[in-house]
């Protein structure tokens, strides 16, 4: 809306690329894209997270500028208004399930004081535009989502985003259970809801905002290429990779390591103990039992090595697209 889609671009990518948000990693990506260089100098950078971030844009002859980029509901309690066109583009966007990142250049705000007491702050900034982003979902999550039922796992969509974007989101993937805007601490509220409602809550993210709920969480799994550092050192479990099928096929392998587990204990004991009870008769000598004792460590072993049988779920590749 400032007329130059470049340098709105360039004063974004020089802010953004200081966040560890994933929105701010794709916003990046398309700037890198579009050839956009993104090397203002930046001081005073601020995160607020789960809204937006803040910083000083030095411009030629030490000229600064404080800039901020997030939701426009951020930009509003930081004194910059989306109204007119902008605010129609905004809701055009929002219906069609996009998100939406506002930039804008902050001013002071000007407290107008009334008679009664009460003030009214009215916004000053300036906006400089709106960028509009989509979630493009990987092939391979609606077949995750319905393995993780199938092992008797329900899932919850807990999101940052606006709810037309989350129920765009989930309805695709085959999620009913959907919580939307939600801030760091209101995750962190839910994952503490919904174990005192159903026991144990896996929790999987891969953002500085889902580290309060990761931390949390009954377990904590990070996505290890996406997530960010704050994630995998708050997480109980790191997939190294960017690969969800390994979600049903951890479950899988943990409840089968437990089985197993079982399993050997009763076999180890029950067979000590019989090789003891034939001992005391004179029914076994010491090198049967010594012998006996070795085979019992061959079949826990033989018996472990059934993990290795779990195959991960093969996703079926996207279709092909027609030009």
């Amino acid at each position: 809306f400032s007329g130059d889609e470049d340098r709105v671009l360039e004063i974004a990518y020089s802010l953004e690329k200081m966040s560890e948000h994933p929105l701010a990693k794709g916003l990046c990506r398309y700037a890198d894209q579009q050839g956009v260089a993104g090397n203002l100098p930046v001081e005073s950078f601020l995160v607020f997270p789960g809204k937006g971030v803040t910083g000083d844009l030095i411009q030629t002859g030490n000229n600064r500028q404080t800039w901020a980029v997030g939701s426009p509901e951020f930009l509003l309690t930081k004194g910059i208004a989306v109204i007119g066109e902008a605010k129609a583009q905004l809701e055009s966007w929002r219906e069609s399930g996009d998100i939406v990142i506002g930039i804008g250049q902050m001013e002071d705000m000007e407290d107008t004081g009334q008679s009664n007491g009460n003030s009214q702050i009215n916004p000053r900034g300036q906006l400089a535009g709106l960028i509009a982003l989509r979630d493009e979902l990987r092939p391979e999550v609606k077949l995750v989502i319905q393995e993780l039922e199938k092992l008797g796992i329900s899932a919850v969509m807990l999101t940052g985003d606006n709810s037309q974007v989350a129920q765009r989101v989930a309805g695709e993937v085959g999620i009913s259970q959907v919580k939307s805007q939600l801030l760091p601490g209101e995750k962190l509220a839910w994952i503490e809801e919904l174990e005192r409602n159903n026991g144990r809550v896996a929790m999987v993210g891969d953002g500085i905002n889902d580290a309060p709920a990761l931390a949390k969480a009954s377990v904590g799994i990070a996505m290890g290429a996406a997530g960010t550092d704050t994630a995998l050192e708050t997480a109980d479990v790191a997939l190294m990779g960017d690969d969800l099928t390994k979600l049903p096929l951890l479950v899988s392998l943990a409840r089968k390591t437990l089985q197993i587990i079982g399993q050997n204990i009763v076999i180890a004991l029950g067979l000590k103990v019989l090789v003891v009870l034939l001992i005391f008769p004179g029914w076994l000598t010491l090198w049967m039992a010594v012998v006996a004792d070795m085979g019992t460590s061959l079949l826990v072993t033989v018996n472990g090595l059934r993990l290795l049988k779990l195959k991960n779920i093969k996703s079926e590749p996207p279709p092909p697209k027609i030009l």
